[in-house]
């Protein structure tokens, strides 16, 4: 990947926390750099581009943003028969492509406006279904909630 995107790209790195201290980038700290401990994902969303994840949730979180997502889904047929299968159809509700192999994973990476205008109606569609609702006061709204049953069970 360094060798073909390496001039253009810098990677945020972000694993699961079973893998994220497996991993050495040692050698490609200009090209990788690993935000597995950085607190709030939500910035590391902001200055994103693209979005490559496999299964995660959050797919859901950036989705808001409608930006291009990849998914990097290595092992797929494991995933969904042997493992936990998934909580909506993975061929068909997902806002991008699906690949299964790194050298394609690298060549959507190469072709990002692309893949932005040909999924562009995946992502609207994603978008209205999971994300149109988010105002961004979530919290505040459960929030006050609990304070007012509190209040009335007072």
């Amino acid at each position: 990947m360094f060798e073909e995107i390496g001039d253009d790209y810098v990677v945020l790195l972000r694993m699961h926390y079973l893998i994220a201290n497996q991993i050495d980038i040692k050698g490609y700290e200009d090209f990788a750099i690993d935000v597995s401990n950085y607190n709030n994902v939500s910035n590391l969303y902001l200055i994103s581009d693209c979005l490559v994840t496999d299964y995660s949730s959050v797919m859901f979180d950036y989705g808001i943003l409608k930006r291009p997502q990849i998914f990097f889904a290595y092992d797929l047929e494991k995933y969904e028969g042997e493992l936990r299968g998934f909580y909506l159809d993975y061929m068909k509700d997902l806002p991008g492509p699906i690949t299964t192999k790194a050298d394609d994973l690298i060549e959507q990476l190469k072709n990002i406006d692309y893949i932005k205008n040909e999924y562009e109606d995946n992502l609207n569609k994603f978008y209205d279904r999971f994300c149109s609702k988010e105002q961004g006061n979530a919290a505040k709204i459960i929030g006050d909630m609990i304070h007012n049953e509190i209040q009335e069970n007072l």
